[in-house]
């Protein structure tokens, strides 16, 4: 770019601001504007799984991510910032936000470190009942925990009650009173256990 200034003489604007200097900050500026957008859209998306109204589901064996699709009629997904959670929605009005451990066998207190802060309306603490499942009374022990650190109401269900071990049922329903009894396999108490969940975390 040349500009005369006076008489004949000339300046090299480019020799004044070099073009590479401009592009550049430019692109220093373009970078930190999507990293400030991302960083913002990271905090909403962590802000929201703790501040949404939730439901906990913990407990032994796997199908918690399959009681979240029973229940919102779409298939639980990885949460995508917060590691370890499945996650689904239910809108009726409100969003609700169901979230279950993504692997069973992870170590309760991990868990509950990282549900720490979370707006937990309800806790459906699952028992499974098979016969192969582990002993029952370990299985409540788990269940004490996870129902002192959070603190919140609870629903207890029963897994896998086609196919229960007559003695581990017996005990769940000595201790618990009014419990759910459900099979994913036939859909055994789904829609009882659906209608409870929904209503006491209204």
């Amino acid at each position: 770019i040349r500009r005369k200034v006076a008489g004949d003489d000339f300046i090299l604007f480019e020799q004044v601001i070099p073009v590479h200097v401009s592009l550049f900050f430019t692109a220093v500026f373009v970078t930190a504007m999507f990293s400030v957008i991302f960083y913002a859209h990271r905090k909403e998306i962590m802000r929201s799984f703790y501040k949404l109204p939730s439901v906990v589901l913990l407990g032994s064996g796997e199908g918690h991510a399959n009681i979240i699709r029973e229940i919102t009629n779409k298939e639980a997904m990885p949460h995508a910032k917060v590691e370890y959670f499945y996650v689904g929605y239910h809108t009726n009005g409100e969003t609700l936000q169901l979230v279950a451990p993504r692997n069973h066998t992870m170590k309760s207190g991990v868990v509950l470190r990282k549900m720490k802060g979370m707006n937990c309306k309800s806790l459906v603490y699952v028992f499974d009942v098979s016969p192969s499942s582990e002993p029952i009374g370990e299985q409540i022990k788990a269940f004490n925990k996870a129902q002192s650190a959070l603190g919140a109401d609870y629903i207890v269900v029963a897994n896998n009650a086609h196919a229960a071990d007559k003695g581990k049922l017996k005990r769940i329903r000595s201790m618990f009173g009014d419990i759910h009894e459900v099979s994913l396999t036939n859909k055994k108490g789904v829609d009882r256990l659906r209608a409870s969940i929904l209503s006491r975390s209204a």
